[in-house]
């Protein structure tokens, strides 16, 4: 369109800095402002009766847009849903070959996405008792999430906001100090459908967790059925002793189990780096993206544990861009580095899987600028980014859901600082050949419900990857919607964040 063309090579002359782009006269009257960062082409297609904007990233790097439109506009996310434009912040990130979709009319809200059997945990303390109190906990339900924490100060608050969470699908992990002091407190709530887990503490020190212990043993003494949610630190490289109270991660780990007992482990690590970056917020543009060098040490050690004491493990990823490093920064996660994250904590064994954090705060210093909801509790475009790789491990939950870990090997040229790398002997029987073609490599063996799995992860946080395989038959191939077809003996090919997983079902192997 004529339009279209006049739009591209205006836009492909900007900087960086969005600039207020003139709109076409073949664009809807519902756009009234129009601004971007990169290259972009713009058409109406009629849909249904409708005239629906489409706004398509043909480059080869990610562009940012903010739009604004009239009242009553919707928009199509990248799942196909539709929402109206009034509950977005106006900024959408768009990838090479991605498209924005939008248009005026009545339409039906979108079904809500199935409740995933796997634990999703929205993490933070996003909504206070008011905004519980007014259906915000849909926010995360439509986000894909089925856990949330939420903090309270009274037995009503607790029944209040437990009742609005069963209402809108979701359970919580209930921060409430009372049953701290007075675990009889919990007699009128905990066998609450809404209640989840008992919130006890993040990344504690080790001069802490007698105190913590004793506030386990509290609550256990009264409720015996809901876990306790505890979160560790991974494998810090400055001022153990400081955030430790110990310089031996292994003595960290131990002194935790011993002193606090817990049905649930769980564990952060933020592993995407980039340089540091002076202005705020950053986004990858293909820039010196690498990895944090004792990220698979800290999942090594913490499935161990998880396998030693019998009891679950969750991992998480962050969804906002942190400063924490002294020299490296974590960007805003593109789809892919999300995954990269979700899946490698799967490939260890996680039986859940958190995400930090669901809107931004101060949060001592620690720059958090962009979360799936903004400030005011509008989605963001890492909203989308988070439904989208909920949906993916939503479907395929099942085949990690009570599944065992039986080894976690490495490929490439150099395998991660405490990983090992694979060899022939850890394939399983139903894989007759595996050449990882000099990739970088996640290879996950499991079993679950007599079934073997085999999963094979990029975990190259730039490059694509490729692996050759041929399997026995009867093997099945699990794609990202959870289907199961026949895997076929070949070539595969794995975006950054992908994951190839592949099953056997038999009696005895």
């Amino acid at each position: 369109m004529k339009g279209t063309k006049k739009l591209y090579m205006v836009i492909a002359t900007l900087a960086m800095p969005l600039v207020a782009i003139p709109i076409p006269v073949n664009v809807p009257g519902f756009v009234k402002t129009f601004e971007a960062d990169g290259p972009l082409s713009v058409s109406t297609k009629l849909s249904d009766g409708r005239n629906v904007l489409e706004i398509r990233n043909d480059g080869f790097t990610e562009v940012v847009l903010k739009a604004t439109f009239a009242d009553g506009v919707k928009r199509v996310d990248r799942i196909g849903r539709v929402k109206d434009t009034s509950c977005y912040t106006g900024e959408f990130w768009i990838g090479p070959g991605e498209a924005e979709r939008f248009f005026q009319g009545d339409a039906a809200e979108s079904p809500l996405p199935p409740i995933s059997k796997m634990p999703l945990f929205a993490w933070g303390w996003p909504f206070s008792v008011s905004d519980a109190l007014s259906g915000r906990y849909m926010e995360v339900r439509e986000c894909g999430c089925n856990l949330l924490i939420q903090s309270v100060k009274t037995e009503e608050q607790a029944r209040k906001c437990l009742d609005a969470a069963v209402a809108a699908g979701i359970r919580l992990v209930l921060h409430w100090g009372e049953p701290r002091k007075n675990p009889q407190a919990l007699l009128p709530i905990m066998d609450h459908p809404g209640l989840a887990a008992h919130y006890l503490w993040d990344e504690p020190n080790i001069k802490k967790m007698p105190e913590i212990g004793a506030i386990a043993r509290n609550i256990s003494s009264v409720d015996h059925t809901h876990p306790l949610y505890m979160n560790w630190f991974g494998i810090l490289e400055h001022d153990l002793e400081k955030w430790y109270g110990t310089t031996s991660y292994v003595e960290y780990l131990e002194t935790s189990i011993k002193e606090i007992k817990t049905d649930l482990y769980s564990l952060d690590v933020y592993p995407v780096y980039a340089p540091r970056y002076a202005k705020r917020p950053f986004f990858f543009r293909g820039e010196d993206i690498h990895l944090r060098k004792n990220w698979y040490q800290s999942l090594e050690l913490v499935s161990s544990l998880s396998r030693r004491e019998n009891k679950p493990f969750w991992a998480f990823a962050n969804v906002v861009p942190l400063r924490c490093h002294k020299v490296w920064d974590n960007p805003i996660p593109t789809l892919g580095h999300l995954k990269l994250m979700q899946y490698s904590n799967l490939a260890y064994g996680a039986q859940g899987l958190q995400y930090y954090s669901f809107r931004p705060n101060d949060d001592g210093g620690m720059c958090i600028d962009i979360a799936p909801l903004s400030p005011d509790g509008r989605r963001t475009p890492m909203y989308d980014r988070m439904a989208l790789a909920n949906r993916e491990f939503a479907a395929r939950a099942h085949v990690f859901l009570g599944g065992k870990v039986k080894v976690v090997r490495h490929t490439g040229w150099k395998v991660p600082q405490g990983t090992t790398a694979l060899a022939v002997g850890d394939l399983p029987p139903f894989v007759k050949e595996f050449d990882p073609c000099a990739s970088d490599l996640v290879v996950s063996v499991q079993e679950n419900d007599g079934s073997g799995i085999f999963m094979v992860l990029n975990r190259d946080p730039i490059h694509g990857a490729s692996f050759k395989a041929s399997f026995k038959d009867g093997t099945m191939r699990v794609d990202a919607s959870g289907a199961e077809s026949a895997a076929h003996n070949g070539m595969y090919g794995l975006a950054v964040g992908d994951a190839e997983i592949f099953m056997f079902k038999s009696k005895g192997e």
